[in-house]
């Protein structure tokens, strides 16, 4: 496999998950419950309530990609590259996040200077620092999965990433009869690791072919991804107090787990054109900025313009603001940021006791 090929139908994926997400947010999550946001986006809801499975999508994606990234590296210029692309749109989005909470002072947002400072280390929750907007979460899990590859790596060990996957997973199922120590559950990610762990089998079918071992490991995951949605919509709908279907939520999981599966065997190639890349670089700081200065916006405009506009402005406004992060703020500052980490490494190393 060409280590230069760029798959950009993941760019599409990307930007359909995080527009999922997006929608379940602005036109469900807010309203819901916990007083995020005052307006309803009834019946609309019925649909977008599904959204929450795009960052299931997100981790399959992450686990696809991410192993590609790694292959044919070492762990320093792993860690420097998955450095370079989350921490400047991050520090960016943080930033703007907590300035908007500050001046709107919406009574049910804020901020406080030591919270700010925590988070922008993207592992603040780690210590008990409140994340400044929730989506946030997500950023832990993948860096979770970033430092098992940043181990493998490290150890020489990531041509034995199946026997890897089929432990992860063993545990993972392991995890839901047996009762493990936190620490453990805290790495081993149970409630997610199937998508990681799917995406990175497409990957190796991608590259290596089918086999056995990988099709037992492909259909053992989904399983384990299907026996998860049972609890995850119950886990909704006591929250939320709406009704889910598990069979809804099933046929959307398959859904991804058939485009991964397309897109392996070269079906998609319709999709795989460059101008996907547009789409897919919004992906990030659209979702990091979205969730509290979109419900911000809804409640100080409530009673003052339809908020189906309202609605429509705070969506286009987030899709330009994430094209300005990606311009001026990832292009600019990421590359940079990336060489700096792998010289400042390398000194570290050379440097005599």
């Amino acid at each position: 496999m060409n280590t230069k090929e760029r798959f950009y139908e993941l760019d599409l994926l990307r930007f359909i998950a995080a527009f999922a997400v997006m929608l379940y947010h602005y036109t469900f999550r807010g309203y819901a419950a916990d007083d995020m946001s005052v307006l309803s986006f009834a019946p609309l809801d019925v649909v977008t309530r599904y959204g929450f499975l795009g960052v299931e999508l997100f981790f399959m994606i992450s686990g696809f990609v991410i192993l590609f990234t790694a292959q044919g590296s070492t762990a320093r210029k792993f860690t420097a590259s998955r450095v370079a692309r989350l921490y400047p749109a991050f520090w960016a989005c943080l930033s703007l996040t907590a300035i908007i909470t500050v001046l709107f002072n919406d009574p049910r947002y804020s901020v406080s200077l030591t919270q700010y400072l925590a988070n922008l280390s993207m592992v603040s929750s780690v210590f008990g620092v409140e994340d400044v907007d929730g989506v946030y979460w997500t950023l832990l899990v993948e860096i979770k999965f970033y430092l098992m590859i940043f181990l493998l790596l490290l150890l020489g060990l990531l041509h034995r990433i199946q026997i890897f996957l089929f432990i992860w997973l063993a545990c993972s199922v392991a995890s839901q009869f047996v009762s493990l120590p936190y620490s453990i559950e805290f790495f081993l990610m149970p409630g997610n690791s199937a998508y990681f762990i799917s995406g990175a089998t497409f990957f190796l079918i991608r590259r290596e072919g089918f086999s056995v071992s990988k099709v037992v490991l492909l259909l053992s995951s989904y399983a384990y991804a299907i026996y998860l949605c049972s609890g995850d919509i119950k886990i909704l709908s006591d929250h939320y107090q709406a009704e889910y279907s598990w069979a809804v939520t099933a046929t959307i999981i398959t859904v991804f787990y058939i485009l991964f599966l397309f897109m392996t065997l070269k079906k998609l190639e319709l999709l795989n054109q460059p101008r996907m890349l547009t789409l897919g670089v919004l992906t990030y700081p659209l979702y990091l900025l979205h969730q509290n200065i979109g419900y911000m916006i809804f409640n100080l405009s409530e009673g003052y313009v339809s908020k189906w506009l309202v609605l429509l402005g705070v969506i286009i406004l987030m899709m330009w603001l994430s094209l300005m992060v990606h311009k001026h703020i990832e292009k600019r500052f990421g590359p940079s940021l990336k060489r700096w980490f792998e010289v400042s490494t390398v000194q570290r190393k050379t440097t005599p006791m």
